[in-house]
């Protein structure tokens, strides 16, 4: 699934992290997958985790200003 827009960057995370899982046990003992920079599959999900979080925010957030418009 490619990135198409806000609402996809979620599961389309979660399937990276799927594909990226399996291809890591098909190296069966070899050292796992490490992208430059470090990142390691971990690391997204952790990523994808703090994503999940600040959208929630921001949702929070939007309700909180549209609360406050509707009783000015």
């Amino acid at each position: 699934m490619p990135i198409t827009g806000p609402a996809s960057y979620l599961p389309t995370t979660d399937q990276f992290i799927a594909h990226w899982t399996s291809a890591n046990a098909e190296l069966g003992g070899a050292a796992p997958i490490i992208l430059g920079g470090g990142v390691a599959v971990a690391g997204l999900a952790t990523l994808r985790s703090t994503l999940e979080g600040q959208r929630a925010e921001v949702a929070v957030a939007r309700n909180d200003v549209e609360f406050s418009r509707a009783t000015l």
